[in-house]
């Protein structure tokens, strides 16, 4: 069963949080190091301290730009479009392969065809949905298009 949009949401931005604050604790690191540097590297041999110093910076870095990257990536993902045709749902999106695909209404699960073609479509994840029209008629409206207008 797919999760509902809330959860999916509440996810995303989890793992945003996430990224943003291992971000935020390497500058912060960065930031400590650099106002402390000295008196560590009088501390501790100075060929030390600058090693460190700069695998901290490119850890920094390397974190940036994956943050970076995640944020271009994710708004380059386009959104999934629904469409309700003859009680059958279609979808379109990346999980889709960008091809107009068939999904029960009721729980939003991918269908297949029954055993016996003339009897259509049904859900088998245990709501109980059938199709109101047949398997040649879903075929037909997913792979010609007529949908929607816009593709």
């Amino acid at each position: 069963m797919d999760e509902s949009p809330t959860v999916h949401l509440f996810q995303r931005i989890s793992k945003w949080w996430l990224e943003v604050t291992t971000t935020l604790v390497a500058a912060v690191s960065l930031a400590i190091l650099q106002k402390f540097g000295d008196s560590l590297f009088d501390t501790v041999t100075n060929a030390l301290g600058k090693t460190l110093l700069i695998q901290i910076a490119s850890l920094l870095l390397f974190s940036l730009i994956y943050l970076g990257w995640k944020v271009v990536r994710q708004k380059r993902e386009k959104p999934e479009l629904i469409r309700v045709v003859a009680g059958v749902e279609f979808r379109r999106g990346d999980r889709t392969g960008r091809k107009w695909l068939p999904f029960c209404p009721n729980c939003h699960v991918a269908i297949y065809p029954v055993q016996h073609e003339r009897m259509g479509f049904a859900c088998y994840s245990g709501c109980g949905w059938h199709s109101p029209i047949s398997a040649d008629e879903i075929w037909k409206i997913a792979t010609h298009g007529k949908i929607t207008n816009d593709t």
